[in-house]
């Protein structure tokens, strides 16, 4: 007999909401968007981002990837790309200038991450 073993990310995603729309009611993981998305130059560290959803780094981790299915890092990455497809789309803004405003050293590793996405 074959027993499926299920994490809690898969029964979260099973019983409830996931992603975004379970980031929306739990108030730790909306904390953490609010931040993420409102300063997305900002090189977060991992304890900054703990501290603001009042969990420890370990805990803060974990439940951020079951509630939102990646790590903090990705989804910030993701949403940085979203916004320089934004803006690349709808202004004259030089790649330069956008990779500066999104948090990116320069514009060389601004190119390297967006051809992943």
């Amino acid at each position: 007999m074959v027993r499926k073993i299920s994490s809690p990310a898969t029964s979260l995603r099973q019983t409830s909401a996931f992603g975004i729309a379970a980031a929306l009611i739990d108030p730790r993981i909306l904390g953490v968007l609010h931040h993420l998305h409102q300063q997305p130059a900002i090189a977060w560290q991992p304890h900054e981002l703990a501290a603001i959803s009042s969990l420890s780094r370990a805990a803060f981790a974990k439940h951020f990837r079951e509630v939102m299915g990646t790590t903090p890092i990705r989804h910030l990455t993701a949403w940085r790309m979203r916004l320089a497809s934004k803006s690349l789309r709808f202004s004259g803004e030089a790649i330069k200038t956008l990779a500066f405003e999104l948090g990116y050293k320069n514009e060389s590793t601004f190119s390297v991450v967006s051809k992943r996405y």
